[in-house]
């Protein structure tokens, strides 16, 4: 069969993952998959790490630790946020630890994980993991606002940092953010659980 000029070549799954979610993998191809990630496979870090937060596979502390192999995404760089903001000691999964979780999820928000871009404006807006600083705030709740989801907090919370501003802070940021509309979002891949579309060799 003949090839067009330029075309890209059809790519197969790596490790023999199938199209499906990370929580229906089997067994086998969870194995091949670890061994992908312990060879330094971000990709499959990160699928790994979501299969372990799903029902049937539970198990936090492996979960951290695929994500924290796969943290060049802006998925794992969200879910390491969530549990150095959330996680009890207890769990033995890590302490918690605001300035690492405002520090991932202000990566993950910059490079278009809106969930993250809100997460990082609340830790900015109430001190949490640092210093206080409404501008930063209002900056990346922007981010919020283009990568989504649009939630009615958002708006809620807009206005009430617009308050806390003076005119120029707020020209200030919106200069910012219409400079970063035409930016395209980086490490963009695994935004959406498209595994078996995204995953490459």
């Amino acid at each position: 069969m003949s090839r067009t000029p330029g075309a890209s070549p059809l790519r197969r799954p790596a490790a023999g993952l199938a199209p499906c979610a990370p929580a229906a993998l089997t067994d086998a191809q969870a194995d091949r998959l670890q061994r992908a990630a312990r060879m330094g496979d971000a990709l499959a870090a990160l699928i790994l790490g979501e299969r372990f937060l799903t029902v049937p596979h539970y198990a936090p502390a492996k979960a951290f630790a695929f994500f924290q192999l796969a943290s060049i995404y802006p998925l794992a760089l969200a879910r390491l946020g969530d549990f150095w903001l959330h996680s009890e000691p207890e769990h033995g999964v890590c302490e918690r630890d605001p300035a690492r979780a405002r520090w991932a999820h202000g990566r993950a928000g910059e490079a278009g994980h809106g969930p993250s871009a809100l997460a990082v404006s609340d830790a900015w807006r109430m001190g949490r993991g640092g210093d206080r600083d409404y501008e930063t705030a209002y900056y990346y709740l922007g981010l919020a606002w283009r990568f989504g989801p649009v939630v009615p907090q958002l708006a809620l919370l807009e206005g009430s940092l617009r308050m806390d501003l003076a005119p120029e802070a707020v020209a200030r940021v919106q200069q910012r953010l219409r400079q970063e509309r035409g930016r395209p979002r980086r490490f963009g891949i695994a935004l959406l659980p498209l595994w078996w579309a995204a995953y490459r060799g």
